[in-house]
Parts: structure tokens; sequence; C-alpha cells
């Protein structure tokens, strides 16, 4: 195998690494941002707990 092989070798294997590595960063960075937002929406979306209370008021409230 020439140089000028082995030289195109290892740069398209350092290549190779290079791009599956931005591949996992993204895909690392896409879990985090979508699951900070989902969990937000989440925080957002629960009852105050005023309103858990209230509720909590109403189911032992007795039936007439």
């Amino acid at each position: 195998m020439l140089p000028s092989e082995k030289a195109e070798l290892w740069m398209r294997r350092l290549l190779y690494a290079l791009l599956i590595a931005i591949v996992l960063y993204l895909v690392v960075w896409m879990t985090r941002f979508i699951g900070g937002v989902a969990h937000r929406v989440i925080e957002q979306r629960r009852p105050p707990p005023e309103a858990s209370l209230e509720l909590a008021r109403l189911v032992r409230a007795p039936c007439i």
C-alpha cells in the first residue's frame, strides 16, 4: 500500500469518526431539548395545589 493510500484511508476513517460524533451530539442535544420542553409542558398542565385541595374537599363532602 502506498503512503498516499494509507493517508487517504486514515483521513477517511477520521472523517467518518467525526461524522458519527456530530450525529451522536445532535441526537443527545435533541433528546435533551425535547425532554426539557416536555417537562415544561407537563408542569404547565399540572393543576395548582389549590385546585387539588378543592377537589379533595369535594370528594370528601357527604352526598345529600
